[in-house]
């Protein structure tokens, strides 16, 4: 009984050291009954067996068991009370939070055979595998299968047990993490958020910062226009800004003298139609100037008659639409150059269009 004693004392020793030196895990209580199976040189029939066991589980993988199993078995010669008691060390296969956890087990223990006509004592091993199916937070079916082997007489027992566990302590689940706050609700939280006011819904960045993939300055979620070129000047609404163009072509037309009429193919007219074309809501002016010749009277009204020949043959030769276009003759009033030369009076003699207008490009 002294051996008993010390060696039942070690035991629970090394069980409370290891539940002490783990920061965190859970506690089963597992009760089980079985059928033992005897050695044939015990001469002893299959016995129920009852467990009561503590386990203790140090995390998803580890665990160790203090358990005590009573039986009593049947022989020729009278019953044999057995009590047994192991120290097991246990591996999960699966964490606690699965449904299944299949394990191992490996232990060692004291089992003493109490009967009628004699006594013995001998240390064992046993070495099994088994599964622990969770019913909830809490409870929990167990089963295993294990192998006894007498280690004074070299004698092999098997043992099959089923049970339910309590499991307490601890958490099944894990931990859930801290939820950090997030006031604009945009996922990213206020810890980090680089800007903290975005409206709910709009698309950001990880540092909480609205997208703006065009690269415009304009955030994604209000950008009306979401490819304008890198580098563009645009409006409120990401679009480009309508751009103020003041655009003057010169038209080099040949007059005969004192003439309205256009005599040959009128220079750069090609350009303006492409451009007109281009921008069919731009109006045009053409206007038409003249050198100091000859009264201003009579210069201001052959201006005249030149831009509308001009503006005619826009209109019925091109297709230009009459109410774009608007004729003007300045007559002597604009000059370019200085009249008191040929070059420059031949200069002054000129036909221009004038574009202006807002033009988004």
């Amino acid at each position: 009984m002294q051996k008993k004693r010390q060696l039942m004392a070690f035991m629970i020793s090394a069980g409370l050291a290891a539940s002490v030196s783990a920061d965190e895990g859970r506690w089963y209580i597992n009760p089980a009954i079985g059928l033992q199976n005897f050695d044939s040189e015990r001469n002893l029939d299959d016995a129920t067996t009852l467990t009561i066991g503590g386990e203790y589980r140090f995390n998803d993988r580890w665990a160790t068991e203090l358990r005590y199993l009573d039986s009593n078995a049947d022989s020729k010669i009278g019953d044999t009370d057995v009590n047994q008691y192991y120290l097991d060390g246990l591996y999960y296969f699966k964490p606690m939070t699965a449904k299944w956890q299949p394990f191992a087990v490996l232990g060692v223990g004291h089992a003493e055979f109490e009967g009628k006509l004699n006594d013995s004592q001998e240390t064992q091993a046993n070495a099994g595998i088994g599964v622990r199916y969770a019913l909830d937070e809490n409870w929990s079916l167990r089963g295993d299968v294990r192998g006894l082997y007498g280690m004074d007489d070299n004698t092999w027992d098997s043992l099959v047990n089923i049970g339910i566990s309590y499991a307490f302590g601890g958490s099944s689940a894990p931990a859930a993490a801290p939820v950090e706050a997030d006031t604009d609700q945009d996922g990213v939280p206020d810890s980090r958020d680089n800007c903290p006011n975005t409206p709910a819904g709009a698309p950001v960045d990880a540092n909480g910062c609205a997208l703006d993939s065009d690269e415009d300055g304009v955030p994604d979620y209000r950008d009306q226009c979401p490819d304008t070129p890198k580098g563009r000047k645009v409006d409120d609404n990401g679009c480009k800004l309508a751009l103020i163009k003041d655009i003057s072509m010169n038209l080099s037309v040949n007059f005969a003298t004192n003439s309205a009429e256009v005599s040959g193919k009128i220079d750069n007219i090609d350009e303006v139609v492409k451009f007109l074309k281009t921008y069919p809501e731009v109006p045009v002016e053409i206007a038409g100037h003249t050198d100091d010749t000859g009264s201003a009277e009579y210069n201001k009204n052959l201006s005249q008659r030149r831009a509308d020949s001009v503006r005619n043959i826009l209109v019925n030769d091109y297709g230009i639409a009459e109410d774009r276009i608007t004729a003007m003759g300045y007559g002597e009033e604009q000059p370019t150059a200085s009249n008191e030369t040929a070059e420059g009076r031949a200069a002054n003699r000129r036909v221009e269009a004038t574009l202006k207008h807002k033009i988004k490009e």
